[in-house]
């Protein structure tokens, strides 16, 4: 078993502690410190008057084009209502993107959805808001002023932008964070805003943005652009219905698209082949109290939430049930809140079912400054597959990694390539005596083992004396800036359970430096590991960091390898022939694989088309023979293509993971010693109650239960009904403080309304 160590150079300031609250780095956190602009404004808002309503006629009859009309006519701000019953639509019911309503259905005396979509659609969506696109017009930024909260920003012009409408940041790739490794295309960082309504085109190149303006600094990105929504709506919604998805198997059961101040409350999609809801280009939305259960479809990217170029949406008491994936995020997303739900595998013909259900931070382009808090859930994933993703906080979370019934060890966080300056604080990791850890590194979602190891912040060495558990000597190479007398801490990722699990070791002194030889004793944390393992030193010089095969250094971006496609046997196979000095690193690249399921394998791209991986068969001098059975034709004879790593790139171990996250404060259990290391100690600090919330959110108050739900304390409370939607889980309904079921409220003489839709 190979133990790889990053040694981290650091200084030691000494001052006064004092106990106070634990402060995430600024630099870590959006512009506000918090994550408070998620979600609607003001709540949910509840309307009283019923404009309408539609009863189930008991048979097979269409309903799609009755309930449409019924909502295009529909005033501002009135309700469409559905009796109980099931409504069958054999199209997708579209929810008007020009006005301002709410489709309600109806409740039983615990607050459950009796109103049922029997949804026969055949494209795409049971229920749509509006149809994603950003395409109206775009405009080059001046990154100069893309400063972290920054609200003014400057483009070349204005004139394809309204005040009021909604627009996508679009930021250049960068290397730190790394934001895109599977393609040719660029700009794959960044967020949605909104142009202020008054006063957010003051001239001819300036956009005003609403509050809280930019979360991160882009100052110092190669370009970036800005983009506006074709279509929006604003201010709909969807509630207490059943989206029962049995008899297609259209994309998602909800389209939450292009929306802005819009929600999804109260809803139960059922039996989905893909996704449950699926939300892109959205601004301040929220999906609430709603349950996502089973597929009856098994493809291995099917999910319950998939959230795409979104930012400050909220996704809150939520019960995730028997979904193979609970919550994904795809790209552009960006100060999203993810708290409060309940995910359970809950599925005993899915093998093994520990590490399903899980909440994932990035599966595509790059995602940032998203906030997983309160959740109770088998796992925390960023899965590397095809970007990097960069700030996100999970906090006071239980990530309990194998199913209650399960015993073993289970990674509560998995953080694979590309994470970068990530939070792990205050949660509560595993249960029972199984093992618990936090999982660095690895490749990608599919690979568990890597070959090699890559790092932008040090180089190999090695760990060549192990004197004790605290003291040792490192060989480093020259060059490597670490002086006698300096305080060092220590990272390294030891392979337990398949993954490699985060080690530290802090607060080392340097002794007596001789050369190359680093002897070091004392600090806290870690036992050292064995020695003559290989470590990892940081230095100043930069011709010593030693990165992956598939990273062109001299560009800061991902390799590209160009060539003509110079035989076109098939759609499907040909030759590519490369330019002059090309082939030696692109066949070291391509050899370098830990993974059998990617053996030989690049993506290829060309203008207007691009395959993610196709297989290298041949490479004889400069000529690439390939095949390709992703359905995807090839391009024309003749035609400029250009290879690039895609996700069967990047097989290094990345040591900058580990380099870059904050753990802090996290409880694991462990089959001795469970409870916080002393690395990771708060020590007369305490934790925020939330990251997001200034009080007691009302729908903890109304379930008569505790919050925060999730504390570090010993032994930790940990069950599933520590959050409300937990509860719901149990029971089927949600709670009250009552013990019965949901809340109602009494709708222009229709009790139509379960709990409560005021903020959090």
């Amino acid at each position: 078993m190979m133990i790889l160590r990053l040694v981290l150079a650091t200084l030691l300031f000494s001052a006064a502690a004092q106990a106070a609250e634990y402060s995430i780095p600024s630099g870590r956190t959006p512009a506000t410190g918090t994550w408070s602009g998620a979600g609607i404004p003001g709540g949910i808002p509840v309307r009283n008057t019923i404009y309408t309503t539609i009863t189930t006629t008991g048979d097979s009859t269409d309903r799609t084009a009755e309930i449409e009309a019924a909502l295009s006519a529909c005033p501002n701000g009135e309700v469409v209502l559905l009796g109980p019953g099931t409504f069958r639509c054999n199209s997708t019911v579209d929810i008007p993107f020009s006005k301002q309503v709410t489709l309600r259905g109806s409740v039983d005396a615990n607050g459950v959805p009796t109103t049922i979509i029997d949804t026969r659609a055949t494209a795409y969506y049971g229920i749509l808001f509006t149809n994603f696109a950003f395409t109206s017009g775009n405009s080059t930024a001046t990154v100069a002023s893309l400063t972290k909260g920054a609200t003014s920003i400057t483009v070349a012009s204005t004139a394809s932008f309204t005040a009021g409408e909604i627009v996508r940041v679009r930021i250049g790739d960068t290397a730190d964070p790394m934001t895109w490794a599977s393609g040719p295309n660029v700009n794959n960082r960044g967020q949605v805003a909104k142009i202020a309504t008054s006063g957010g085109i003051p001239n001819g190149t300036t956009l005003v943005l609403d509050s809280p303006g930019l979360h991160g600094d882009y100052s110092g990105a190669p370009s970036a652009f800005v983009e506006s929504m074709a279509l929006k709506t604003s201010n709909c919604g969807i509630e207490n219905l059943i989206i029962d998805c049995s008899n297609t198997d259209i994309f998602a059961g909800v389209g939450l698209q292009s929306a802005y101040n819009s929600w999804v409350y109260n809803v139960r999609v059922i039996d989905y082949y893909n996704y449950g809801i699926y939300i892109s280009g959205t601004l301040q939305c929220e999906v609430r109290r709603c349950w996502f259960e089973y597929q009856n479809g098994y493809a291995t990217s099917t999910v319950g939430m998939l959230t795409d170029s979104s930012s400050q949406n909220l996704i809150i008491d939520n019960v995730f049930k028997g979904t193979i994936f609970a919550f994904f995020t795809q790209g552009f997303v960006s100060g999203d809140v993810v708290a409060y739900n309940a995910i359970v595998t809950d599925r005993p013909d899915l093998s093994p079912a520990r590490y399903y259900s899980l909440m994932n931070s990035n599966h595509a382009t790059f995602n940032q400054f998203i906030l997983f808090e309160g959740n109770v859930a088998p796992q925390y994933k960023n899965d590397g597959f095809f970007g990097g993703t960069a700030y996100t906080s999970v906090f006071r979370n239980w990530l309990y990694g194998l199913e209650l019934a399960q015993t073993g060890f289970g990674h509560g966080a998995v953080m694979n390539r590309f994470s970068r300056y990530e939070n792990l604080v205050g949660n509560v990791m595993g249960h029972g005596t199984g093992g618990t850890g936090v999982s660095m590194g690895n490749p990608n979602i599919n690979n568990g083992s890597s070959n090699g190891v890559a790092s932008m912040f040090g180089t190999k060495s090695t760990l060549t004396t192990r004197t004790s558990a605290t003291a040792g000597t490192i060989t480093a190479p020259s060059g490597h800036g670490i002086t006698t007398g300096a305080t060092i801490d220590i990272y390294w990722m030891e392979v337990i359970a398949t993954y490699n699990t985060a080690r530290i070791r802090r607060g080392v002194t340097v002794g007596t430096v001789s050369g190359t030889s680093i002897p070091f004793s004392g600090g806290a944390g870690d036992d050292l590991p064995a020695q003559g393992e290989e470590v990892l030193v940081p230095t100043s010089d930069d011709t010593l960091w030693a990165y992956s095969l598939d990273w062109d250094s001299a560009n800061q971006r991902p390799m590209r390898w160009t060539g003509t496609l110079t035989t076109r046997t098939s759609g499907s196979a040909g030759v590519i022939t490369l330019g002059g000095g090309q082939v030696t690193s692109f066949s070291a690249a391509l050899a370098n694989t830990s993974y059998s399921g990617y053996t030989n394998e690049r993506g290829l791209g060309w203008s207007g088309g691009a395959i993610n991986s196709v297989l290298v068969t041949n490479v004889t001098g400069d000529e690439i023979t390939i095949s390709n059975t992703s359905g995807t034709d090839l391009p024309a004879l003749s035609t400029a293509v250009t290879f690039y790593p895609s996700y069967p790139g990047f097989e290094e171990l990345d040591l900058d993971v580990i380099y870059t996250t904050l753990l802090k404060g996290n409880y694991y259990h462990q089959p001795s010693d469970s409870g916080i290391p002393a690395v990771e100690s708060l020590g007369g600090d305490t934790l925020a109650n939330s990251l997001f919330l200034s009080s007691t959110p009302q729908f903890f108050t109304d379930a008569g239960m505790t919050w925060p739900p999730v504390s570090t304390g010993t032994p930790p409370n940990t069950s599933y009904e520590i959050i409300p939607a937990g509860s719901a889980y149990i029971d089927g309904y949600w709670p009250t403080a009552g013990g019965g079921g949901g809340t109602t409220a009494t709708v222009s003489g229709t009790t139509t309304v379960t709990g409560t839709l005021t903020p959090p």
